[in-house]
């Protein structure tokens, strides 16, 4: 996956300004959404790349403890994933999916207090992994009929 949606002054800023965090992914999450909504996959990744990241540095503090975000970067990851699938990308499509189970699974090592939330976000991650999976198993299988 592309490591870099966001630029290293960007991502510096954001790490040294926390209180801004969250209006930076809002705006990325609605841009991204808007793209989605009109299938327009190449406009809407960088949005939801920048959002996914934006969320990520937020939750790689160590205070960062909010259910909230949890649930957002569950949710963004999920919408990169598909984007990344509906560009025919799926290598990188996974990678935000193992990279979230991985900052899921230290999220709950560190913060005993997210282990329900964090839990029902993998299991929900998993489903929709799987979902995805089966889409991308059922377009190789269609596209190989043609």
């Amino acid at each position: 996956m592309q490591r870099d949606f966001l630029c290293p002054p960007h991502r510096a800023w954001l790490s040294a300004n926390p209180d801004f965090v969250m209006s930076h992914f809002n705006r990325w999450w609605s841009a991204a959404q808007c793209f989605r909504y009109q299938e327009q996959w190449e406009q809407a990744l960088p949005f939801l790349g920048c959002a996914f990241e934006t969320i990520e540095l937020l939750l790689k503090q160590p205070r960062a403890q909010d259910r909230m975000w949890v649930v957002q970067l569950t949710a963004t990851a999920i919408l990169l994933a598909d984007t990344f699938s509906k560009l025919h990308r799926n290598e990188e499509g996974w990678q935000v999916i193992h990279r979230t189970r991985d900052l899921l699974t230290e999220l709950v090592q560190r913060h005993r207090d997210l282990w329900q939330t964090c839990q029902k976000c993998l299991k929900t991650l998993k489903e929709a992994s799987l979902s995805n999976l089966q889409g991308a198993l059922a377009e190789r299988v269609s596209g190989g009929l043609h």
